[in-house]
């Protein structure tokens, strides 16, 4: 990965452009005077040492003050951690806008039950190419209910 692109990457995981550029100039170049890590990176020489505390509050540097400021780069389990977490919330995100996109739009899947064909010919919301009227149809059959019963004897009459 070239260098713009992990710093994108550090910026998105709450850095600043500034921090971020730091920090990558500070790995490069291990412990070193703050004053050289103005100088090798864009951050201005008045404001690198606030950008390194800054670093420091947030566990990325550590700093140590001998005849000049030093800074090193601290074991980076903390920025590990915070990459993985903010990896798993991307993640997280991605799947939960996949699931709403696909998710059925309630409008589209309205379901009405009838249980008069009447019903469907009256409703001023139904459109239907071949209306015709009740007398117009088809004998009805026998409803399912029926189909297959047996018709029971009569009860017995006990003398």
């Amino acid at each position: 990965m070239d260098t713009e692109t992990l710093q994108r990457v550090l910026e998105d995981a709450g850095l600043t452009g500034q921090q971020a550029e730091a920090y990558l100039t500070l790995l490069e170049l291990g412990s070193s005077p703050v004053v050289e890590i103005a100088h090798e990176s864009s951050v201005s020489s008045s404001r690198i040492y606030e950008i390194v505390r800054s670093l420091e509050e947030e566990g990325f540097v550590e700093t140590l003050d001998r005849d000049q400021l030093y800074a090193r780069p601290r074991e980076p389990v903390d920025v590990l951690n915070r990459l993985r977490h903010k990896s798993e919330m991307l993640a997280d995100a991605a799947g939960e806008i996949e699931d709403r996109w696909e998710r059925p739009d309630p409008q589209d899947s309205r379901i009405s039950v009838l249980k008069r064909t009447e019903t469907v010919l009256r409703s001023p919301g139904t459109r239907s190419r071949n209306r015709t009227s009740p007398s117009r149809w088809p004998p009805r059959r026998p409803s399912s209910r029926s189909c297959g019963r047996r018709s029971r004897p009569p009860p017995r009459t006990v003398r």
